[in-house]
């Protein structure tokens, strides 16, 4: 398969609580973007109808009605499941019609050119080979943070009992797993540890100027100037975002996080130490 109009689509690949919602927000808000939205997941023609260039990156997420990006689970789970570690098409049929779904958001409609395509859900990071071959001109943002800060948020947001995992032979929810007596500290650097290697593994595969790697510690520390690389990946204009600055100042941290705990240091390092290294980190003294 290959684009055959307009602009590679752009797929934001990471480990939850890794900043992607952040920096996919960021490009839903450009004016030269879609995305799946909230309705065109359920019917894909109605991508036509998208607002461009949504300050706020998401239109008003109380109101009803509105078009608001999403991940696309709708989407993506007709298409792919699990195999092992990755997740692959059901079958050519499958992959064929994901591709007419997601291309659906390519054409111009009322515009003359047409938009950038931008994804990103929590299950890329296991997608990456699939992606791939699905838009062979694709790229890839990898967002990477510091394990230790991952794990500590990833425990605890809402969503973390219902990811399931699949290192005890089946399927299990993380909340099933902490009751049989699983440490959720070293269940959250497991993921971090196996989502950010394959990920970082199979991007390494593709063309270096297909892939760019962020660091999440970087993007609050200087947004404007990562943000400024992110959309020369994607072949995004800048200065035609109504709202680029004001965007970029909203990843600058209100405060500084606490210092982490020593022993939970020490734990997320033992499992996640050698991909730490390889993705940019030091080990801590």
């Amino acid at each position: 398969m290959s684009s055959r109009a307009g602009a590679p689509p752009l797929f934001v690949v990471g480990t939850g609580r890794s900043g992607t919602t952040a920096c996919y927000e960021f490009l839903c808000s450009h004016p030269d973007t879609t995305w799946l939205s909230n309705w065109s997941q359920r019917l894909p023609p109605l991508a036509r109808l998208h607002p461009r260039g949504t300050e706020a990156g998401k239109e008003r997420p109380g109101a009803r009605w509105a078009f608001r990006p999403v991940e696309g689970y709708r989407v993506f789970d007709r298409t792919l499941v699990r195999d092992g570690p990755h997740l692959v098409a059901r079958s050519p049929e499958r992959m064929r019609a994901l591709r007419r779904a997601l291309d659906r958001h390519r054409v111009p409609g009322r515009r003359d050119r047409p938009p950038v395509l931008v994804s990103k859900n929590t299950r890329n990071s296991r997608a990456v080979p699939t992606l791939a071959a699905l838009y062979p001109d694709a790229r890839f943002v990898h967002l990477v943070r510091d394990p230790v800060a991952t794990v500590s948020s990833l425990v605890r947001v809402a969503f973390f009992p219902t990811i399931v995992v699949e290192w005890e032979g089946a399927p299990t929810p993380v909340a099933d797993a902490v009751a049989r007596g699983a440490d959720p500290v070293v269940l959250a650097a497991r993921i971090w540890e196996e989502e950010t290697r394959l990920a970082a593994t199979d991007l390494a595969g593709l063309a270096p100027d297909r892939v760019l790697r962020l660091r999440y510690e970087d993007l609050v520390a200087s947004p404007r100037a990562e943000l400024t690389r992110v959309c020369g990946l994607a072949g995004l204009d800048p200065a035609r975002h109504p709202g680029f600055d004001r965007r970029a100042a909203e990843l600058v941290p209100r405060s500084d996080p606490p210092a982490p705990d020593p022993t939970r240091v020490a734990t997320v390092w033992s499992v996640c130490g050698d991909t730490a290294v390889t993705v940019g980190y030091d080990a801590p003294a």
